[in-house]
């Protein structure tokens, strides 16, 4: 919060770490990260206080018009949309998981987040589980990772 990458859940002095992040939030989170760059009108509406990391979002080529914004952020999203932020740096080897294919269009953001050190594995070494849904403190934990 003192970065003023996130803020509030529904109050100034709620984070709610426990909830489920939602693309719009992770997307926001992103786009502050960034510094609020300014871009084109997305063909999307969103909340107003979402508009403007959507739009960027869209410019960006993150998201399309398919984009379900209050959708819960999965695990392999969140990485993804970060890599994608940071410019898809490469890992120097792929990650090894049971629940990513190595044909898996998440796994060089997944080998890049862990070798990163913005996450591991989850409930064991050999899963990564891309599909569980992100909390807000998740979310928190892997931007400071990935930022630091």
């Amino acid at each position: 919060m003192d970065q003023g990458i996130t803020n509030g859940a529904g109050s100034a002095t709620l984070f709610a770490p426990t909830l489920e992040c939602t693309h719009d939030q992770i997307l926001t989170f992103l786009w502050r990260a960034a510094d609020k760059p300014d871009a084109a009108q997305a063909p999307i509406t969103v909340a107003s206080y979402y508009q403007d990391a959507v739009n960027w979002a869209y410019e960006k080529g993150f998201i399309s018009d398919s984009f379900r914004a209050s959708a819960p952020c999965t695990r392999a999203q969140a990485v993804w949309y970060i890599w994608k932020a940071l410019e898809e740096p490469q890992a120097a080897k792929a990650a090894s998981f049971s629940d990513v294919a190595p044909n898996s269009p998440d796994l060089p953001a997944v080998s890049w987040a862990v070798e990163k050190g913005v996450t591991n594995g989850y409930g064991s070494p050999d899963a990564f589980a891309p599909d569980k849904a992100c909390s807000r403190g998740e979310i928190a934990c892997f931007l400071y990772r990935a930022f630091r």
